[in-house]
């Protein structure tokens, strides 16, 4: 995607200028500054374009953009991935090992909240989950169950399980992914109200499928529908009284 491949360049051009800049360094250093007009004028040029290439390249997730729409699963690194779940068979229980599988390659997942219903509760598919992603070291999953027609308890319902990742488990909110692909409308909605209240990343898995044929389960792709902005939620909810 565009913003995706616009952030990389921006990351190879900060670098390049990063790398000229020490090496202009290191040559005054070595010269004992014996000519240091243009030179100096050179690396403080330098030095100045590098700090504004860091700074365009960091301004979006700054200032939260709630249209960003980024494909690919996600390069950050995770500790804590939290989802929406359905009840039915083969798609929840499917997906949020598949996702989880992909977070781990940029790092250890250590916690998976999981917003449920009863009826995922009735059919297990938190057990089916658990028995898919098989012995994953260090992983804790807490599933908490909401009214899949009430917005706002499933913006509750969320709410508390960030709370879990960021306040009782430690991890900082740049780290925590909400997942609100499962589930009905309304727990979406409700995920992702509380996802941008906590300032944290929030995904939607697609399916791509065409008229009259089945969708294709191989070519899901992630994107991230909302970038968060680090930093705030956290000690805004500490007694904003939400569900624990």
């Amino acid at each position: 995607m565009k913003v995706a491949g616009n952030r990389r360049w921006l990351g190879i051009i900060g670098v390049l200028l990063s790398s000229v800049f020490c090496s202009l360094v290191a040559n005054l250093l070595s010269n004992g500054f014996r000519r240091p007009g243009s030179a100096i004028l050179v690396c403080v040029i330098i030095g100045i374009a590098t700090g504004l290439v860091y700074v365009a390249r960091e301004l979006p997730p700054l200032f939260h953009r709630s249209t960003v729409v980024v494909k690919g699963w996600s390069t950050s690194r995770r500790a804590a991935l939290v989802c929406t779940i359905s009840d039915r068979p083969g798609a929840s229980d499917e997906l949020v090992p598949i996702i989880l599988e992909q977070l781990q390659k940029r790092g250890p997942i250590t916690c998976l909240g999981l917003v449920g219903t009863a009826e995922t509760q009735a059919v297990a598919t938190v057990r089916t989950i658990i028995e898919r992603l098989g012995s994953v070291q260090g992983l804790q999953v807490k599933e908490v169950p909401c009214d899949p027609l009430n917005l706002k308890d499933a913006q509750l319902t969320t709410q508390s399980l960030i709370d879990w990742a960021t306040i009782s488990c430690s991890i900082p909110s740049r780290q925590v992914l909400v997942d609100v692909t499962g589930g009905t409308v309304i727990m979406t909605l409700g995920a992702y109200q509380a996802a941008q209240e906590a300032g944290v990343d929030v995904e939607y898995v697609a399916t791509p499928r065409k008229a009259g044929q089945r969708a294709d389960m191989e070519g899901r792709y992630p994107i991230i529908v909302s970038r968060g902005r680090s930093g705030i939620g956290q000690l805004q909810r500490r007694g904003a009284g939400g569900r624990k």
